[in-house]
């Protein structure tokens, strides 16, 4: 017991018939909780929030927001743009983002760039990963341009070898 100090009352008051948008439930320091797209939905489409995003569906299109979550059932056929990816599901395109985490059930077709990627023992890649410390910086590389004179080397090649075989036969009689 503390003799002389009184205990701060840590509680709010609200009045009654009034909402205070800030303690809604799902809100963290004013941002709205993540997006869920359940199992039963199905987006055919670009899919694009300024926050998270958790995919226990399909998506036939691409996906851009901040952070993105695919549960295990989910399939995405597009390409992901983030900058957090959490992939428990199946995708059918491109990843780029700034860390991307593929989980024991991941199964991705297609290029990661990334800055920072964590791959789980039984994640399936089949495409390549690439680090680069801008992985959203252009989705597309900048064309070359072609040299105005001839640049290829004038090299004569050697004749290609003749496959003919020369059949000896020695009979005997």
């Amino acid at each position: 017991m503390m003799i002389g100090r009184k205990k701060k009352d840590s509680s709010q008051r609200i009045e009654p018939g009034r909402i205070d948008s800030n303690l809604a439930v799902g809100r963290r320091n004013g941002s709205a909780g993540p997006s869920i797209l359940s199992q039963d939905t199905r987006i055919i489409g670009t899919l694009e929030s300024t926050g998270e995003v958790q995919i226990d569906g399909q998506i036939e299109g691409d996906a851009r927001c901040k952070v993105l979550t695919t549960g295990e059932k989910a399939t995405i056929n597009g390409d992901i743009i983030a900058d957090d990816v959490i992939i428990r599901g199946h995708l059918k395109g491109n990843i780029r983002a700034r860390k991307v985490e593929l989980s024991e059930t991941a199964h991705v077709v297609g290029d990661i760039f990334h800055k920072i990627l964590i791959v789980r023992l039984g994640a399936f890649i089949d495409g390549s990963c690439l680090h680069t410390d801008e992985p959203m910086a252009s989705e597309k590389p900048k064309p070359t341009q072609t040299p105005k004179h001839d640049t290829r080397a004038n090299i004569e090649k050697p004749p290609a070898p003749s496959l003919a075989l020369r059949a000896t036969s020695k009979f005997r009689r």
